[in-house]
């Protein structure tokens, strides 16, 4: 007798692995890694993978430290400072990666994360690429803009007030798509083309401000920002999920427990049911850090 039908469409880390084996993870390579756990009240800070160190910039800034540095995070007040990555950072890349942990305030519209280009002489955008947690109509979106062709990837979910949230950024230009992920969930729809990164004259890398001058500065803190080239599979987004960040790992160890549980309670009979699978490894644990992935499949990988 039927009683119902699981449909794992969310799944957690254990079952990314025990469907796929080990996660590939030379799909993508980290060229850089910003963890702001420079010292405190110092302007600069350190890329631990590269050689592309950071700065801060409180030029124009109401606070003189809008944009500071608190021994393990990034702090930025939204009074008009901003972080300066060195030029040419995205438009050497093929496909690029962006993966980042922040906490945010409450923002107004058309702040940015990060922005990679230049601008128009009256200070609009002329090539990028950004990321916005908080758009009008409370959308986040991802832009890139060149003269070859524009696109963009959004959903009607903004991350105002949301602390300790995990995205990846996937731009692939040579498949003609970008999205991104909150947490595991694979949660924006694309619109446009992608044009090649080379068309971004990136020399500008900005942490917390847009690439148009009349735009907001963020109000929120960063935890940990990398960029990768090439495309970050889902395996390995789920595994950065579930460990976090400050740490890496390329492998979580072998399976020590796993949990299946439903959403829906109880199940109907005949009815469709969205299951959850995790589990614990031995280099991470999805329970004691009350971790629960959720992964959407995507066509394109």
């Amino acid at each position: 007798m039927k009683l119902f039908k699981l449909t794992p469409i969310n799944i957690g880390l254990a079952a990314i692995l025990l469907a796929g084996g080990a996660p590939a993870v030379s799909a993508q390579t980290l060229l850089h890694r910003y963890s702001f756990n420079d010292a405190a009240g110092g302007t600069t800070f350190t890329d631990s993978v590269g050689t592309a160190t950071g700065t801060l910039n409180n030029a124009t800034a109401v606070n003189p430290d809008s944009a500071s540095l608190d021994g393990s995070q990034l702090q930025l007040d939204g009074t008009g400072g901003y972080a300066v990555l060195p030029s040419g950072l995205i438009s050497g890349n093929t496909q690029v990666t962006l993966e980042f942990w922040a906490s945010f305030g409450s923002n107004p519209t058309w702040t940015r994360v990060f922005a990679f280009g230049d601008q128009t002489d009256t200070g609009g955008e002329n090539t990028g690429l950004d990321y916005c947690p908080y758009a009008g109509g409370n959308y986040q979106n991802l832009n890139i803009q060149t003269a070859a062709g524009s696109g963009y990837a959004n959903n009607n979910a903004g991350l105002n007030n949301e602390t300790n949230v995990h995205v990846t950024v996937v731009v692939d230009p040579t498949h003609n798509t970008m999205y991104y992920y909150n947490g595991t969930t694979l949660i924006s729809s694309f619109n446009g083309t992608v044009p090649p990164l080379s068309g971004i004259n990136d020399v500008y890398g900005l942490i917390g401000r847009s690439l148009v001058n009349v735009d907001p500065t963020l109000t929120g803190s960063i935890d940990e920002l990398r960029i990768y080239s090439g495309v970050t599979p889902v395996s390995t987004v789920a595994i950065n999920d579930a460990s976090g960040p400050n740490s890496i790992l390329s492998n979580p160890g072998t399976v020590e427990a796993l949990y299946l549980s439903s959403p829906v309670n109880p199940l109907v009979v005949n009815g469709t049911a969205q299951e959850a699978l995790t589990g614990d490894f031995s280099s991470v644990n999805s329970r004691s850090e009350e971790h629960t992935s959720e992964l959407q499949s995507h066509h394109d990988l």
